[in-house]
């Protein structure tokens, strides 16, 4: 039996095809709503908030992509400067005195 190699693309779908199963049954669960959407409604009227809101939160699932948690792993350099940390705490204090001069002037005290 010929196994698959590497360029070979015979066979399958081509990228971005529509499974024609699922676009079936798709098709059939917006025809149901459709047809039975005030009796949808009613159901959910006659629910109690907690479960309609649980039964309106899983619908969604179905609309709105769900979100993957992300892990960030980031690697801070504060001192880019070089500055040693007694030079790194003046030039912070002379900024902050700077906002706060209030004079106009923008002057950085000496």
């Amino acid at each position: 039996m010929a196994r698959f190699q590497k360029g070979n693309s015979a066979g399958g779908r081509k990228k971005g095809s529509v499974n024609k199963n699922k676009g079936k049954v798709k098709e059939i669960i917006t025809n149901f709503l459709e047809n039975n959407l005030s009796r949808v409604q009613e159901d959910l009227d006659s629910l109690e908030p907690r479960d309609r809101l649980k039964i309106i939160l899983e619908m969604a699932s179905f609309v709105v992509p769900k979100m993957k948690s992300v892990e960030v792993d980031v690697d801070v350099q504060h001192n880019t400067l070089g500055l040693s940390n007694e030079d790194y705490i003046e030039l912070e204090n002379q900024i902050i005195e700077l906002n706060d001069n209030g004079n106009g002037t923008n002057e950085i005290k000496k």
